[in-house]
């Protein structure tokens, strides 16, 4: 009898095993099929690309800075439009520029080589991605609110006095014979990386003329002043919204890419002592941004300028 109970017994704890193991199994199986998936959203993105390290988009470009080591971050451009300063090839190649002020020659125009005014604009905003020493602690890079550019350029005649040791005396209160540029066209680069972003700021492209009257009355009509009041000048302007000038020309640029300034539209020659370009945006934020408008041209083929012009008036900047 006792050989009987003990049996029943035993089935009995074996049972209770069975079942207990069995339910411990199910708790496990349900725990992994309900485990959360974790994001990854922080860790970069590295490859190369065009012999160019690229983490998360942004091309990673050392360069050497008071004997050290520092990285420039700029956004990679795969697929680059034709003609176009990008940021890194305002900043690295110089090579480019030449050969660009060909490509972006319009039809029946020659390029001014030694009329090239000095259009030049850029500015990389900055990820932190951990390249370089304390980059929490670095200004955040945003774009101005204006640009204020020479359509034509101004620049002294070269005379330059130098010291006893053969270096060059920067005297800006001296006036000096001056000289200004002229061309029928010139062409403006225009990088903007809007299929970078997922927002960019609005850029207006405005063109003034200064009236001659007005600078003949504040400079002279003898091209002789000092560099102090050149700049004095221009500030007033500036200052003035550029009231007392004339706007010629405006567009409202939202795609990269080289666009014309006509200058031969603006009126007879002797009209305006000085063309200035004014680039605005609507906001400021961190962004990246590149112009380049140093290539200067003069129409050689009227009829085939013409036919050229035509056929590239969205590129035009003109009166809209």
């Amino acid at each position: 009898m006792k050989k009987i109970i003990t049996c029943i017994m035993l089935f009995v704890i074996l049972s209770v095993a069975c079942i207990s193991c069995g339910k411990s199994d199910d708790k496990q199986e349900d725990q992994k099929l309900t485990e959360p998936v974790y994001e990854t959203s922080s860790v970069s993105e590295t490859e190369i690309k065009d012999e160019l390290e690229i983490v998360d988009g942004w091309v990673v470009k050392p360069v050497m800075i008071d004997g050290k080591t520092e990285y420039v971050y700029y956004p990679y451009i795969e697929n680059k439009k034709k003609g176009v300063m990008y940021y890194e090839d305002n900043m690295y190649n110089d090579a480019l520029r030449d050969s660009y002020a060909i490509v972006n020659c319009p039809k029946g125009c020659r390029y001014l080589e030694q009329k090239a005014a000095g259009a030049v604009k850029m500015r990389a905003s900055q990820p932190k991605l951990g390249y370089n020493k304390d980059e929490d602690l670095k200004e955040v890079i945003k774009n101005p609110l204006q640009i204020e550019l020479e359509g034509t350029e101004l620049y002294s005649d070269g005379n330059i006095v130098f010291d006893e040791n053969g270096r060059p005396i920067i005297d800006n209160d001296k006036k000096k014979d001056m000289i200004m540029t002229s061309q029928d066209v010139q062409a403006l680069s225009l990088a903007l990386y809007e299929d970078f972003y997922e927002e960019i700021p609005q850029l207006t492209v405005k063109v003034y003329g200064i009236p001659q009257t007005l600078w003949d009355s504040v400079l002279g009509s003898d091209m002789k002043f000092s560099w102090n009041e050149y700049n004095a000048f221009r500030e007033k302007l500036n200052k003035d919204n550029f009231s007392k000038c004339e706007k010629l020309a405006e567009k409202k640029v939202t795609e990269t890419g080289v666009y014309y300034i006509d200058y031969n539209e603006f009126g007879q020659s002797g009209d305006y002592a000085q063309y200035l370009i004014v680039l605005e945006f609507d906001k400021s934020m961190e962004y990246t941004y590149s112009i380049y408008g140093s290539w200067s041209y003069e129409i050689s083929d009227t009829a085939e300028y013409n036919k050229w012009k035509q056929e590239n008036s969205d590129w035009m900047i003109d009166l809209e």
